[in-house]
């Protein structure tokens, strides 16, 4: 995979996941319907993961590929808790009950698994290039 496919590939995810996100508040999608988080979270640990990707293979191309796959998952993790702190402190999602933790650690989850389907994908077809 070229720098060039994995840049175009990261800037498709990140539109269509802001546009999709746009649409959601705007027309109470989330309220309307709860489960909609959850393929928000797994799409936005993907973009996200990409971006990591593409962050290293610019930048750290020599990195073995065990380095690549932990800093790429660390920095999917770290994206995913901002946004968990960012929706508590706009007061989004958040009462502070024992559904507010759980549902903190689910949308993490869903972040992580969005960032590992996101190396697989990028391993796959790394691996077809050479």
């Amino acid at each position: 995979m070229s720098v060039r496919f994995l840049l175009s590939l990261t800037a498709c995810a990140s539109i269509l996941i802001l546009a999709t996100h746009m649409y959601a508040l705007a027309h109470d999608t989330y309220f309307y319907l709860p489960w909609f988080d959850i393929p928000m979270h797994l799409f936005g640990g993907f973009t996200v993961g990409l971006l990591g990707m593409l962050s290293l293979r610019l930048y750290f191309d020599a990195l073995p590929r065990d380095v690549v796959w932990l800093l790429v998952l660390l920095f999917v993790l770290a994206i995913g808790a901002l946004w968990e702190v960012f929706e508590m402190y706009l007061n989004i999602t958040y009462q502070f009950d024992r559904f507010s933790l759980i549902d903190t650690i689910a949308d993490l989850v869903h972040d992580m698994v969005g960032g590992i389907v996101a190396l697989l994908v990028t391993r796959t077809v790394f691996t077809y290039e050479k």
